[in-house]
């Protein structure tokens, strides 16, 4: 992937069954749009003393229908999933521990992500158990005492707590949470919406990047897609298409090139 491609930030709870799912999905996504991605793990429970709100499962009426929808959305996205014993729990230590890994080689805490996720959701094991998300980490390779040591570190913890004002800084206010160059995306469903800003927003500012680069002598450049069907023209904040214009620019049945 180039050095200077775009990165979209994703926000997730170890708790979060739709979070699980994400993780599951979000680097294959971001590989086809040519995208990085960084991984915020971050705690539901300040938030929630912000919003009011609660764990799906804890609200009446609401808990029945998300058990169901967790079961039948890991279905359909063909993911293994066991709705743990213990839910939802205390994550800390797991958000900690990624963060500890992250500092020095971030795929390696990806790689203790997918494997916490999958000892919570797949095989019902309590990751919020400090001892048993050490004993899960140790089988994916990782040192335990190193861990161990890290997770009581007190600028480990202050990094945490940054990572926590900087969720809430940014708007994040669920889980999973993406945010593309200052756009936010909540919920697992968002994914296919995402990739479309991905590709059209990302696409869009490397062509005028390339503008730029033919207007001071490089190259001259040919847009891959033109005026009136850039993101610019049509989605950017300086566009005056809205409402039912808006509308019915997405539905042209076909799109026309300027030069015929």
């Amino acid at each position: 992937m180039p050095a200077n491609a775009p990165t979209i930030e994703f926000w997730f709870e170890f708790a979060s069954t739709y979070s699980y799912l994400a993780a599951m999905r979000v680097g294959e996504v971001a590989k086809a749009a040519g995208v990085e991605v960084a991984w915020k793990p971050f705690l539901l429970g300040p938030i929630f003393k912000i919003t009011g709100q609660a764990p799906l499962t804890d609200v009446p009426l609401k808990g029945d229908y998300a058990r169901r929808d967790f079961a039948r959305t890991t279905r359909m996205h063909r993911v293994a999933y066991r709705h743990p014993d213990s839910f939802p729990i205390g994550t800390v230590a797991a958000c900690r521990a990624f963060y500890a890994l992250e500092g020095r080689d971030p795929q390696a805490a990806r790689e203790l992500a997918h494997s916490l996720y999958r000892a919570y959701f797949v095989d019902n094991r309590n990751i919020g158990d400090t001892a048993t998300m050490l004993q899960v980490a140790q089988e994916a390779g990782f040192d335990p005492g190193a861990l161990g040591s890290a997770i009581e570190d007190p600028r480990l913890k202050e990094r945490v707590k940054g990572e926590m004002d900087g969720a809430i800084a940014a708007g994040v206010f669920g889980s999973p949470f993406f945010i593309a160059d200052g756009e936010p995306f909540w919920g697992v469903d968002r994914i296919p919406m995402l990739t479309w800003i991905m590709f059209l927003k990302f696409l869009d500012d490397m062509e005028k990047v390339e503008e730029a680069k033919a207007k001071m002598g490089g190259p001259k450049h040919r847009p891959i897609i033109e005026a009136p069907y850039r993101w610019r023209d049509w989605a950017g904040p300086d566009s005056n298409l809205t409402g039912d214009a808006l509308i019915a620019f997405i539905n042209q049945d076909h799109a026309v090139r300027p030069d015929g």
